[in-house]
């Protein structure tokens, strides 16, 4: 199954070098794709600055622009990254470093086919861990006006999409697709961006297409006319909204199990799904919680987590670890948090809240527990060297169920760092990059 595949983490097995023009800010530019290890993600890095800016893809990172899809970071703007995401995201690379010489990525022919046929000319390498994988359990709806994406459950990751348009040429069509990375390839990837002789003007006039041509769109007039060559597919606009929706899903990172049923999508209406299912996603440890307590599921009680944690009361902040997956270098645990606590006795009394170094510390002590608990760790002792973006973004009280994720991102024999959070009611309520020693 390509869930299979798209469950593994991929990179590129060498260096590779693509230039190209900007479709929107008109810019020569440079762009060079680094292998990247392990749980490091897709990173853009904007290196014609005064100062190297980076931008990771994610919904919170999208700047409102029409007709593009654009990722902000300290002020700066890189645009057009959909096609390259669609690229990566197609062909199952996971962890990239994309140094960008100008503000946006190039567009070479509309499509992302010349990336494609880069990527796979380079070769990809398999990496240790898997990626994250999110399957629908029930719909997920988005709209405006006319438009709309709802999704559904499934079995695979698979796009029906329909457009219509009032334009002789393109007229109503309609594709169903179930992504493998042999398909997108050949069937997805080489479908071309399009627009409208009559739209060029506004789009100029909002310093959008600057570099647009013939060379890199497939050109119209409102009379169906082409401006410029054929079609490569007689339904090659519908292709090229199916590689938008893909490109801009896969700014989640997370592998989507399930079906997604389009009526005239927008890049707008795209992240819009994004934004929501992000949501969705990002209270997956909360669900897993609840399901454990339903099932009887415990990984880790209390007396395994003794066993393999020197912490003691009162300083002991790991109830239950509900899921440890060694394969998915990720685990899940919980604490309930009580009036009975002794720092609730000097912490604010009149108005009790978790200290919240005491909420890291516990974070910690479940990445603790799953480090030490892999095979080959026997013995060892952990160490916490820093902690790095750390947010607290909701106060902890007593009668909290507080959940914590941790989740690896660089492993090595003697050290590390995991990304941890921890949730409340769903919600995230604290959050940081962790870094650890590891000793005999």
């Amino acid at each position: 199954m390509s869930t299979d595949y798209y469950r593994k983490r991929r990179t590129l097995a060498d260096r590779v070098e693509i230039e190209g023009i900007g479709i929107h800010t008109n810019s020569e530019t440079r762009v060079l794709v680094e292998p990247a290890e392990s749980r490091e993600g897709i990173k853009f890095i904007r290196t014609d600055l005064d100062q190297d800016v980076v931008f990771e893809p994610s919904v919170d990172a999208i700047e409102d622009i029409p007709r593009a899809t654009v990722l902000s970071s300290s002020g700066e703007e890189l645009y057009t990254v959909e096609h390259i995401m669609a690229a990566f995201f197609g062909l199952g690379i996971t962890d990239a470093n994309v140094y960008v010489e100008a503000p946006e990525i190039p567009a070479l022919n509309g499509s992302a086919a010349g990336f494609v046929e880069i990527f796979e000319e380079t070769g990809l390498e398999e990496l240790s861990g898997t990626r994250e994988v999110y399957r629908v359990n029930k719909p997920l709806y988005v709209e405006d006006g006319d438009q709309s994406i709802v999704l559904l459950p499934d079995t695979e990751f698979k796009i029906s999409c329909t457009i219509s348009f009032d334009n002789e040429y393109i007229g109503d069509q309609f594709l169903s697709y179930s992504l493998s990375p042999e398909s997108f390839g050949e069937s997805i990837a080489p479908a071309r961006t399009f627009g409208f002789k009559e739209e060029i003007e506004d789009l100029l006039e909002n310093n959008l297409a600057l570099g647009g041509s013939l060379d890199n769109a497939i050109v119209l007039d409102k009379e169906g006319n082409l401006l410029g060559d054929e079609p490569q597919f007689s339904d090659e606009f519908v292709r090229h909204k199916v590689l938008d929706i893909i490109g801009d899903l896969a700014l989640l990172e997370t592998f989507i199990v399930g079906h997604v049923v389009a009526v005239k999508n927008s890049h707008f209406l795209n992240v819009a799904l994004a934004e929501k299912l992000a949501g969705r996603i990002s209270k997956s440890p909360a669900e897993i919680a609840h399901q454990a307590r339903r099932g009887g599921d415990e990984m880790m009680n209390i007396d395994a987590v003794l066993d393999v944690l020197p912490h003691r009361y009162p300083l002991l902040l790991v109830d239950r670890i509900l899921s440890m997956d060694h394969e998915k270098e990720k685990a899940i645990g919980l604490k309930n948090v009580t009036i009975n606590e002794e720092f609730f006795q000097g912490h604010f009394p009149g108005d009790p809240i978790m200290p919240g170094v005491l909420i890291i510390e516990a974070i910690a002590q479940l990445g603790a527990a799953w480090i030490l608990s892999r095979p080959g760790n026997e013995g060892k002792n952990i160490y916490f060297m820093g902690v790095d973006n750390v947010k607290w973004r909701k106060p902890v009280r007593p009668g909290d169920q507080l959940i914590f994720e941790v989740t690896g991102k660089r492993l090595r024999s003697r050290s590390g760092m995991m990304e941890g959070k921890a949730y409340t009611d769903g919600e995230v309520a604290t959050e940081g990059l962790f870094k650890f020693a590891l000793v005999d």
